[in-house]
């Protein structure tokens, strides 16, 4: 169980990273491995869970006002 733990641990590591880097679309895949480690782990009400998926949602509301801003250049 604590090898799935520093599993967890390093992927959301990565995915904080990518986010900080503004690599949105790489954060967001990363998150995704993450919540389905946590959710098949601890379930999908673990607070753990919930947060990351919280994260991923604001990586998405990112990523979809870039795509927006993108839109209305033209």
């Amino acid at each position: 169980m604590n090898d799935i733990h520093a599993h967890i641990e390093k992927l959301e590591e990565k995915a904080i990273n990518l986010k900080n880097a503004k690599k949105y679309l790489e954060a967001l895949k990363k998150y995704e491995e993450v919540i389905l480690l946590k959710k098949d782990n601890f379930g999908d009400r673990d607070e753990g869970t919930l947060r990351s998926s919280g994260e991923a949602a604001i990586v998405c509301n990112i990523l979809s006002m870039s795509f927006l801003q993108k839109g209305n250049s033209h």
